[in-house]
Formats: C-alpha cells, sequence, structure tokens
C-alpha cells in the first residue's frame, strides 16, 4: 500500500469514527439551547467534563447540562427560536431535551430556586414542555409561567406555580390534576409520594415577585402579544 493510500485509509478511519461517536454519543445535538443573557458567575456541568465551566453569553449548550446560578446572578436561555426560560438568583437546573423540528421534547428538572418560561409559538401536537419538581410536573403548550421552589410557615418545601399567559397543567403525581389558566397560582406541598395542592386559582399579586422577574415576564408577555396574528388576543 502506498503512502497516499495509507493516509487515506487512515483519514477515512477517523471520519468515521467521529461520526459514531456524534451519533451514538449525544443524539439530541439537533436541538439548539443557548445562553443569550449572562449576568455573574453562572455554572455549567456536562457529563464527561471533570469540573464545571462558566456560562458566557453565546454559550451551546447540551442535553443533560446541569447549570448554577448563584446568588446575585442570572441567565437566560433560548430553546429553539421560540423557547425562552429565565434563571432567578440562587436556582439549579437541569436540561433535558430531544427531537428535532416538530417533535422537541423538553423537560426541566428544577432543583432549586425558581425559572419562568415563555413559549412564544403554540406547540405541535408531537412537541412536549415541561418543568418538573421531584415527582410533580407542570406541563405547558404555549405558555408564560413561573415555577418557584420555598417553604410553608412550618418550613415544609412547597412548589408555586404562577401562569401569566396560557394554561399550565399541573400534574402532583400523587393522584392529582389541576389545569391552572393565567394570571392564578398554585401552591403545591411536597410530600414523599409527589405533592398535594394546597391552594389553587389564587390570583397572582405581581407586586411580590422580584423585580427583575416581573420586568421579564412583562417583557415576554408584551413580545408574545405583538407577535400573534390574532387582534382580539393582542388587545
Amino acid at each position: 500500500m502506498n503512502s497516499r493510500l495509507r493516509q487515506f485509509s487512515i483519514m477515512l478511519g477517523i471520519l468515521v469514527a467521529l461520526a459514531s461517536i456524534s451519533w451514538s454519543g449525544f443524539a439530541s445535538e439537533y436541538r439548539s439551547i443557548s445562553v443569550i443573557a449572562v449576568a455573574g458567575d453562572n455554572l455549567v456541568a456536562r457529563q464527561g467534563l471533570s469540573k464545571e465551566v462558566l456560562a458566557y453569553e453565546g454559550m451551546k449548550l447540551q442535553d443533560k447540562d446541569v447549570l448554577t446560578v448563584p446568588i446575585g446572578s442570572s441567565l437566560i436561555l433560548k430553546l429553539d427560536d421560540d423557547k425562552y426560560i429565565y434563571l432567578e438568583p440562587d436556582t439549579q437546573i437541569e436540561i433535558a431535551a430531544a427531537g428535532g423540528p416538530g417533535n422537541t421534547k423538553t423537560a426541566i428538572r428544577l432543583i432549586k430556586g425558581a425559572i419562568s418560561s415563555a413559549i412564544q409559538k403554540k406547540l405541535g401536537p408531537d412537541e412536549t414542555f415541561s418543568v418538573t419538581v421531584d415527582n410533580v410536573s407542570m406541563v405547558v403548550r404555549g405558555t408564560i409561567f413561573r415555577v418557584a421552589l420555598g417553604a410553608d410557615g412550618d418550613g415544609n418545601p412547597t412548589i408555586t406555580v404562577q401562569t401569566v399567559e396560557g394554561e399550565v397543567a399541573i400534574d402532583t403525581g400523587s393522584g392529582s390534576q389541576h389545569i391552572l389558566e393565567n394570571n392564578l397560582q398554585a401552591v403545591i406541598l411536597l410530600t414523599e409520594e409527589g405533592g398535594t395542592l394546597e391552594s389553587v386559582d389564587e390570583p397572582i399579586d405581581y407586586g411580590q415577585l422580584p423585580p427583575e422577574t416581573r420586568d421579564w415576564l412583562r417583557d415576554a408577555l408584551r413580545e408574545k402579544l405583538n407577535s400573534t396574528a390574532d387582534p382580539e388576543e393582542r388587545d
């Protein structure tokens, strides 16, 4: 075998190996997940990396990345071209994102803190978007909403779900479901089995939200209403 043929064979072997890694090692790389705004030193933990790395504007994220936002920091993510997530200070999430156009599957596991999400275009019949806490899940089709971890007066862990626009389907994981409509909130008491609905359909007190969160939700709602083709909905 001459040297040119040997080099060609080596290069072909490398290309085949790389193709095998890219397709089998990360099937959801087709999804576009990026950091579009950063305030402070936020960290990204990724499978295969020995230590966390600092998040930066324009950073491309991957399925199973864990993001940690410390006190005094914040982060905004963009998924595909129509899904946005605002991570408040002292928040940690894990991203699970797979599929492609018309078949996106997104699940955000909230580990601590609070996030606000805006799905600007209604999801297709084969698409899903949810925020989960343990066995409790909040599922949406095209909604602006906030999920926050906290505690009640006795120190028991709670989830507060606030629907700014649209509807959120709440599944407590222990046999209870509820549809939470716009401008209403629900509080879920976390239990070993999942969760218990403590209060539902209470009006959101927007004045109690952190100012940065309130501003982000207002801007997301304005952008969604301005882009809708329905003039009655814009009004």
